[in-house]
């Protein structure tokens, strides 16, 4: 719709300009006499200008309805699912069955989901393309819209209101081995289950007051942060890690290569190392809380306090009121 009044004032502007394009090129054309058949020049300026309007009006038009293939919105089958379509991407595979919506996995290399409340439940897919399909009882998908521009697939959950309160389950279905580039799921209230294993160069996951549940996750680095709710990750292979603990909890089993960066509240932060603790050196700060590294326990440090185990990563935990415990697997 920005587009369409954009043209609109595009065109306006240029009928505007008409009139004072046609007194310059009068004058222009009059050689700076425009008493000598001002009316035959006028009338000549005027075409000429009208000509250049015309053209222009035509190249805004097609620009516009080019711009506009790229929000074109499908509605398909029960599932409620809203598909915004950029022709980049899709092209004639875009393919709504039953209220699903799919793409080629190599035109894919981003994801991007954000769900206000309800599940996402992310499965292996048996074939070569990547599927989301959307499912509520109450009709709350109706404003679930997937996109797919610039080699990004995005969820996103536009509900507000008491819809935006509503259950509704969305299905992410990956092929196998599959790596995304990066990866980003933001969850309000809800849960987010893998069955099978996820991959990405880079992932974010950001837990509000829900639940996210991941195995198998694979990351060069993974930025985890939690308000009210629950992290849960076995068997990650990172190599760096950077977990924000609020008042919710993590509980994480991992083998990380390089670095770590934990910052917990008034949290709890359950670390399980698949190397061991002596594969890591630690940097420990510590308020009223408590630091527990394999049997040895930390509390109200007045500074920075460093344990040197001579390994190849590094580990910074900060802990106020809440609770971080690192052990071994």
């Amino acid at each position: 719709m920005n587009r369409l009044i954009r043209l609109i004032l595009y065109i306006t502007a240029g009928c505007v300009g008409i009139g004072s394009a046609a007194l310059i090129l009068s004058f222009v054309l009059s050689g700076g006499h425009p008493d000598r058949g001002a009316g035959e020049v006028f009338r000549r300026a005027k075409d000429k200008a009208m000509e250049f309007a015309s053209d222009s009006e035509q190249e805004t038009t097609d620009s516009y309805a080019m711009d506009e293939l790229a929000e074109i919105e499908y509605i398909e089958g029960d599932g409620n699912v809203i598909v915004s379509k950029d022709e980049s991407v899709f092209q004639e595979q875009a393919i709504l069955e039953e209220g699903t919506a799919e793409a080629d996995a190599d035109e894919v290399r981003g994801l991007s989901v954000n769900i206000r409340k309800g599940r996402l439940i992310i499965q292996e897919s048996d074939s070569d393309r990547i599927q989301v399909s959307c499912h509520s009882k109450s009709h709350a998908s109706d404003q679930i819209m997937v996109s797919c521009g610039g080699g990004e697939m995005m969820i996103v959950d536009n509900r507000t209101g008491k819809q935006s309160r509503k259950d509704v389950t969305v299905y992410l279905n990956i092929p196998e081995n599959f790596r995304f580039e990066t990866a980003k799921i933001e969850l309000d209230a809800g849960e987010v289950e893998a069955e099978c294993a996820f991959a990405a160069d880079e992932l974010t996951v950001n837990a509000g007051a829900g639940i996210i549940s991941l195995e198998n996750t694979q990351a060069d680095e993974l930025s985890a942060s939690v308000g009210t709710g629950e992290i849960d990750m076995e068997d990650g292979v990172f190599r760096s890690v950077y977990l924000d603990c609020g008042v919710g909890t993590v509980d994480m089993t991992a083998d990380i290569s390089e670095y770590a960066k934990i910052d917990c509240g008034m949290g709890t932060v359950d670390l399980k190392l698949v190397r061991g603790i002596k594969s890591a050196n630690y940097v420990l700060q510590c308020g009223v809380g408590s630091i527990d590294i394999g049997n040895s326990s930390y509390s109200g440090l007045s500074r920075e306090t460093w344990l040197d185990n001579g390994a190849s990563a590094d580990f910074e935990l900060n802990c106020g009121m809440g609770a971080i415990s690192v052990d071994n697997d």
